[in-house]
């Protein structure tokens, strides 16, 4: 599968610098594993989820997710697909529940 960025829809040549794959992918329409497929060209995913989220409806709750790029959407960000390879691997990041789960406020300024 491709994880196509945005403006590279609108903009064709930045597809080159923004967009990622091709990446193996499995699934289907009625696999956890979410993925569309063009019947024109077999065993070649052409869209899927954007976003994996599961929730346990335990006591306490907890979650957990991932997206298929990253934190961001800037290319020059060090988050702009910094959780590809966990998406790929089937992985997931808890959520926090609380907003006393998060710590302290903080602010990091990059140069």
């Amino acid at each position: 599968v491709w994880l196509r960025h945005e403006l590279s829809a609108a903009v064709p040549q930045l597809g080159a610098l923004l967009d990622s794959g091709p990446h193996p992918w499995g699934g289907g329409n009625a696999t956890v594993g979410r993925a569309r497929y063009d019947y024109r060209r077999p065993y070649t995913a052409r869209g899927g989820a954007t976003a994996r989220l599961v929730i346990e409806m335990s006591t306490p709750m907890r979650a957990y997710s991932i997206s298929p790029g990253g934190q961001s959407g800037h290319l020059l960000s060090d988050h702009y697909d910094d959780q590809t390879a966990a998406w790929l691997a089937g992985q997931l990041d808890s959520l926090a529940m609380q907003p006393e789960a998060l710590g302290s406020p903080t602010t990091l300024l990059r140069p």
